[in-house]
């Protein structure tokens, strides 16, 4: 099947990606996977603007529109033809500098630990924190099965022209998008992407045969039946010969340096 647009009448399955994150959201839920952003606004601000370009980006992208819903055991994705995320303002009433960045801080971390409900969403949350009359926070939170660093990225470009469109008093004339995630969701479960992705599969079966199911590490501590987000960290420096090494081999294999490292671990 070629990558195209999907009739919405259909029901809309979760891509791969999306399965996982909704897989680890019923295991556990929980805010582990949600993505918060903060950008830091400075001059004078038409909140009215900002919200319209809210309502722009959410009706632009429809996987910002997208819950998803438990069908016989079966995820699968539902799009709302509309949804309005209404964006809270918040002042925050520090007298110096110093506390108000405290106080918008404490508040941006609050909101990003707020669990999402995949099922019924909205998976998107966005709060203005008003620091001074030229100063401000916008703060945004969505779940990772809506989005990831490169969707960040382009939602946020993508806002702040909107904002500086309806700012100006302009109507925001974006190209309009040929596909969305939806659409990629059903070619990633089609058969012709399954015969792609089947050598991929048995390559990985292969190289894994044998390996213990469960890894059992000796702890000096209990180990609770659900998974936690309580963990430490090592940090070590690859030396400049090894770094480029490594980048070198992932550019010629066509992968991320993440994902060579991830492999390698």
């Amino acid at each position: 099947a070629v990558l195209g647009p999907v009739d919405r009448t259909q029901t809309l399955p979760l891509s791969f990606a999306q399965e996982r994150l909704w897989f680890l959201d019923r295991l556990g839920g929980g805010a582990a996977y949600n993505m918060p952003a903060a950008l830091h606004l400075t001059g004078n601000l038409d909140a009215q603007a900002l919200q319209a370009a809210i309502d722009a980006i959410v009706l632009r992208h429809e996987i910002l529109r997208t819950r998803f819903v438990d069908s016989g055991g079966v995820p699968v994705q539902i799009v709302s033809p509309s949804l309005r995320i209404e964006m809270q303002q918040i002042d925050i009433f520090a007298q110096d500098e110093s506390g108000r960045v405290a106080q918008a801080c404490a508040v941006a971390e609050r909101e990003a630990q707020v669990p999402f409900v995949l099922a019924e969403g909205p998976l998107l949350r966005v709060k203005l924190l008003h620091l001074a009359p030229r100063e401000h926070v916008l703060v945004l939170v969505l779940h990772h099965i809506l989005a990831d660093g490169w969707s960040i990225a382009i939602m946020t470009r993508e806002l702040m022209m909107l904002y500086t469109e309806f700012a100006a008093g302009r109507v925001p004339r974006l190209v309009p998008l040929p596909l969305q995630y939806g659409d990629f969701a059903c070619w990633q479960r089609s058969a012709d992407a399954e015969r792609t992705l089947a050598p991929n599969r048995a390559y990985w079966a292969s190289q894994l045969a044998g390996a213990v199911p469960t890894l059992h590490l000796p702890v000096d501590h209990p180990r609770s039946a659900e998974p936690g987000l309580k963990g430490g960290a090592i940090r070590f420096t690859f030396d400049a010969a090894l770094t480029t090494a490594v980048k070198a081999f992932a550019r010629k294999t066509q992968v991320t340096l993440h994902a060579t490292l991830l492999t390698a671990f």
